[in-house]
């Protein structure tokens, strides 16, 4: 992790040296207005050169998969409840 200032990132490396894996909402969290923006890409593929990168949503399986190949993820997790009513 980088901010520019050198006993900042020391700091910073050395509180987040221990993380594996990091999972993230995807609508609403990640997402401005329902876009992708060039930050978030960009942040994506930093994050996933050290870590391992997760994204969930509520949206289908099919969506999911998608996702997962157009972002620089590791991998998607679609999550999908279904209630029934009588």
């Amino acid at each position: 992790m980088y901010c520019g200032n050198l006993i900042v990132d020391k700091l910073l490396n050395a509180a987040f040296s221990d993380i594996r894996l990091i999972a993230t909402d995807m609508d609403g969290t990640l997402t401005q207005a329902g876009k992708f923006t060039p930050a978030l890409l960009q942040a994506l593929t930093d994050l996933t050169a050290a870590d391992k990168v997760i994204v969930t949503t509520g949206r289908s399986a099919g969506w999911v998969s998608g996702l997962a190949a157009y972002l620089s993820v590791d991998g998607a997790i679609a999550l999908l409840l279904s209630v029934s009513l009588e």
